[in-house]
């Protein structure tokens, strides 16, 4: 009997150590893990974190640039208002010097002005529908004659044309024209002057 005591004994040692070893291995590995886990969690928690903040500051960037956006279109849109407001000033002011006194002078201009590019000997003048211009057919023949070395002929034409004021100027046979009407300048010139308009109402002076 004293033999299996022993044996007993030896095997209940040999399993109090590896429970103790295996405790103590589990123990460990819980420690380990516990650890890992927390690492982990850190790292989750700071990759939320980062996330968030690069969210937010996504966020805040797409709102400023909107907001910078819509300044510039309020400014653009006031700019073109008050270009407008300017443009349609001096329009009116344009057409009221139509009755003026110096309107025949203006169609003399442009009749001439029209006319030297042409290079041609008849030359006709188609004016506004409702406008009575007195101008000088012969002074108008005699400076493009001057300026061309061509002899020409001035002639009214029965036709008119719809405009605010100014002349059509062609050849008598119809195949060359210009059209130096006040509103097919203004189309001609429109960028030109919305440039002058803005450089007058919009330039900026250096500090002194």
């Amino acid at each position: 009997m004293e033999g299996v005591t022993n044996i007993i004994e030896i095997i209940e040692k040999k399993t109090d150590n590896e429970t103790v070893r295996i405790i103590a291995e589990a123990e460990k590995f819980k420690a380990e893990r516990l650890a890992n886990a927390k690492k982990r969690a850190k790292g989750i928690e700071e990759e939320i974190a980062g996330k968030a903040q690069r969210e937010a500051d996504s966020e805040i960037a797409r709102y400023e640039a909107s907001a910078k956006l819509r300044a510039k279109y309020r400014i653009l849109e006031t700019k073109e208002a008050l270009r407008r407001e300017v443009f349609d000033s001096a329009w009116e002011e344009i057409k009221k010097g139509v009755k003026g006194k110096s309107y025949a002078q203006t169609v003399t201009k442009l009749a001439i002005d029209g006319a030297v590019p042409l290079q041609e000997s008849e030359i006709e003048l188609v004016l506004p529908e409702g406008q009575k211009v007195n101008i000088d057919t012969s002074e108008i023949a005699a400076a493009i004659t001057k300026a061309t070395g061509i002899k020409t002929n001035i002639s009214i034409s029965k036709e008119t044309v719809r405009a605010t004021g100014g002349v059509i100027v062609r050849s008598k046979d119809g195949t060359k024209w210009v059209d130096n009407t006040y509103d097919a300048r203004l189309e001609r010139l429109d960028t030109k002057i919305r440039d002058l308009v803005s450089a007058s109402l919009f330039r900026t002076t250096s500090p002194e």
